[in-house]
């Protein structure tokens, strides 16, 4: 018989060679067999003869026709051990390079990640047609996305009509290199706060003011903002005193720009008070990490400490009842996807109370910490007071809650009324003398008063109906996005 002088299609090891040079291994190929020559090949069911270059497609014509059913086995054969054959398109590839940019962009992973080899293994598993980029083409790509985006930002700001303002910070890696990052703040159309770095600068000069100042300057004159910019917030180094009236002179004489300011970072501020307190328990803290270290090994040993900690008023539970609320603060006022500028004073306020009743507590340690921190508070408290009254104000969620006195609270009204009549008021709403009959002694008292206080009836003035309305629990900016929409005179 055939099948006893012929041999399989499929183990002949040089037409399978041939066939793997020529065309993909077809499952109806193991329904064929070779003659005892190898000459020709021949159907294994109806023994027809086919010459040995014989085509898949005149094989699969063949059992269509003439051998249906067993045509349908080996479909379903096809269907079970095969995948379909994706074929990428251009975009499909576009598609997958840029989201591996993003992840290694977002993720901050090094370049060199896509020669990984663990990596490469991963990737390949995941489709083993997919080439993956070089080191060199990720850095090159990278950067291209670079600059369109600061092209991008460059464009949005040239169409920007409102204010901007900067956060900046140095720090030293750990490999003794300074940085200085410039953070750029604004609010957009739809009052929604936003933040995008606008530069990571490598220091390899002494941080002078007159360093700093060039650096800034160029950045933000790169991106047309020198005349949109209100306010940069820095630590406390004292470089950046000089910085400020250093900038703030540029800012001036090159564009017109007279209402910058440079802030002071409360919370760094929080930060060198609570330094300044813990120079009193240096001698504590110190035996409290040998402690720890100590104790570090032993889970039975800890769940005990903490079970005395709880039972006991011990000198460093009471250190972290002090400590506690500025941390808290701190965390608040990092944050930058809220406004924060506003609760400024409250914390504060909140922070001092805390200080000075330790300062009337018994225990030692806890009073000459508290002594300590309020002297580092009161360095800075005036200057901070008076920066931030009128985004005080401007928080629905404050308003003038925050003055304790009436005196503090008309000089506040004072402040808010000049800026507002000196910067947004049209002549409409520029208020009018009360008058009243100055022959009698009660009308003048009420001038008199009217005067020195600045008090004034709302007479259809929105500063007025805003300060003279109660407070209101409200996101700031939601708040604000309303009332500009029924009138635009407070922004």
């Amino acid at each position: 018989m055939a099948e006893n002088n012929t041999n399989s299609i499929n183990n002949n090891e040089e037409y399978t060679r041939s066939l793997k040079r020529k065309r993909p291994c077809h499952p109806v190929w193991q329904s064929l067999s070779w003659n005892t020559e190898r000459t020709f090949i021949f159907c294994n069911l109806c023994q027809r003869q086919y010459g040995p270059n014989t085509g898949v497609s005149t094989i699969k014509n063949h059992f269509v026709t003439n051998h249906q059913n067993e045509w349908k086995e080996i479909e379903q054969k096809i269907t079970l051990t095969t995948q379909p054959t994706e074929v990428y398109s251009a975009k499909k590839i576009a598609r997958i390079e840029t989201l591996l940019l993003r992840w290694i962009i977002r993720d901050q992973q090094p370049f060199s990640v896509v020669e990984d080899e663990d990596f490469r293994d991963f990737v390949t598993e995941l489709n083993s047609r997919y080439k993956l980029l070089s080191r060199q083409t990720i850095s090159t790509k990278i950067q291209q996305i670079y600059e369109k985006q600061r092209d991008n930002v460059k464009e949005y700001f040239n169409n920007y009509n409102g204010k901007v303002a900067l956060t900046t910070d140095i720090w030293t890696a750990c490999t003794n290199q300074a940085y200085m990052s410039i953070t750029l703040h604004w609010i957009d159309d739809k009052w929604k706060m936003n933040r995008i770095l606008l530069d990571l600068i490598s220091l390899h000069e002494r941080h002078t003011s007159t360093v700093l100042v060039d650096i800034i300057y160029t950045v933000i004159n790169d991106f047309n903002l020198c005349e949109k910019i209100i306010a940069i917030t820095t630590d406390n180094a004292s470089n950046m005193n000089l910085f400020e009236h250093k900038f703030s002179q540029l800012l001036s004489n090159n564009h017109g720009n007279t209402s910058f300011h440079r802030i002071r970072c409360a919370a760094h501020i929080l930060n060198l008070i609570v330094r300044n307190g813990l120079e009193e328990a240096k001698a504590l803290i110190a035996k409290v990490r040998e402690f720890s270290i100590a104790i570090r090994s032993s889970q039975v040993i800890f769940e005990d400490l903490k079970r005395i900690f709880a039972m006991k008023k011990l000198p460093l539970l009471i250190l972290i009842t002090l400590l506690e609320p500025i941390y808290q603060a701190t965390n608040l006022l990092s944050a930058s996807s809220y406004p924060t500028f506003g609760d400024l004073r409250m914390v504060f306020l909140v922070i001092a109370d805390i200080i000075h009743k330790a300062q009337q507590e018994n225990n030692t340690i806890q009073k000459r910490m508290a002594d300590k921190m309020n002297i580092k508070l009161n360095k800075y408290w005036e200057e901070l007071k008076s920066v931030f009254q009128e985004a005080t104000i401007l928080d629905p969620n404050n308003k003038l809650t925050p003055f304790r006195s009436d005196k503090e609270k008309h000089e506040a009204r004072n402040i808010i009324h000049t800026t507002y009549q000196a910067n947004y008021a049209t002549q409409n709403d520029i208020l009018e003398e009360v008058s009243f009959n100055s022959e009698s002694l009660h009308g003048f008292l009420r001038n008199h008063f009217k005067e020195t206080y600045k008090i004034f009836p709302n007479n259809g003035d929105p500063l007025n109906e805003y300060l003279n309305s109660p407070v209101e629990d409200v996101d700031i900016l939601v708040y604000w996005n309303a009332k500009s929409r029924e009138q635009q005179k407070l922004h």
